[in-house]
Formats: structure tokens, C-alpha cells, sequence
């Protein structure tokens, strides 16, 4: 624990935020995590955004300016995603991971803690009630 209490204090070096998100359409979570990246001081805190879907999106464009990545770690198996989240981790040397998705997002953050992310954060934006229509 003091250890993380001492990183997260650290001024040399900014507090490392990955957001998982499908993509940077203009939808709720996605204005949401767009207006932290405008309002934050990218010398205290590094977003990242990591998209399931390669498909450019409305919003990539302002990401990227605003000085922040978009990292593409698409569903296609679970091996195949597992084994490149877990490269995103190792490389990004992400303090934080925040997960924005409805029902993946227990596997997400099960990842960040086996590659050792001190805070990790299921964030749902949910307006159904929880009921799945079929």
C-alpha cells in the first residue's frame, strides 16, 4: 500500500489513466471521458483510451489532440484479446484502468489486477435498468 500511496504522489511523473470504451462516438460515457481530457493538466494526469473497435470514431480526432492515445484491442477471442490488453498494460505502465463497459467489464479489470494496475474502476453508464431486450 505505500508503495502505491508513494507513486500516486510522485510529481515527477503524471498519474497514467487507461479508459476501455468501445469506441469515441458522441454518446454519453464518450462526451464524459472527452470533457475529463479537456479539463484536466496532462503534467498531473495521462489519459489513455483503449477502444474495442478498430472503426474510426467522431470523436478520435479531439482525443488525439488533447494529447491523449487511442489504443485498438479488439474482441475477437478471448485469448486474442487477453494476450494484447495484457501488452497494453505491460507497455503503458498504467497507474488506473476504468472500465466504461456494460458487461465486460469484470474481465477487463480482472486482467489489469494479474498484470498488477493498483486502482481499477467498473464505470457503469447503463440507462436500460439492467433489462436486455431480445
Amino acid at each position: 500500500m505505500v508503495k502505491n500511496q508513494q507513486r500516486l504522489s510522485d510529481n515527477d511523473k503524471p498519474l497514467k489513466v487507461l479508459h476501455v470504451i468501445g469506441s469515441m462516438v458522441r454518446g454519453g460515457a464518450e462526451v464524459w471521458i472527452l470533457n475529463l481530457l479537456r479539463n484536466s493538466n496532462n503534467d498531473k494526469v495521462k489519459m489513455d483510451i483503449c477502444t474495442t473497435s478498430a472503426e474510426p470514431a467522431a470523436l478520435d480526432n479531439e482525443v488525439r489532440e488533447l494529447g491523449s492515445e487511442i489504443i485498438t484491442c479488439e474482441l475477437e477471442t478471448y485469448h486474442k484479446f487477453k494476450s494484447k490488453f495484457k501488452r497494453i498494460l505491460l507497455e503503458g505502465h498504467y497507474d488506473v484502468v476504468h472500465s466504461h463497459l456494460w458487461l465486460f467489464s469484470g474481465l477487463i479489470l480482472k486482467i489489469a489486477k494479474q498484470m498488477g494496475v493498483p486502482v481499477r474502476i467498473a464505470h457503469s453508464h447503463n440507462t436500460s435498468g439492467g433489462k436486455i431486450n431480445t
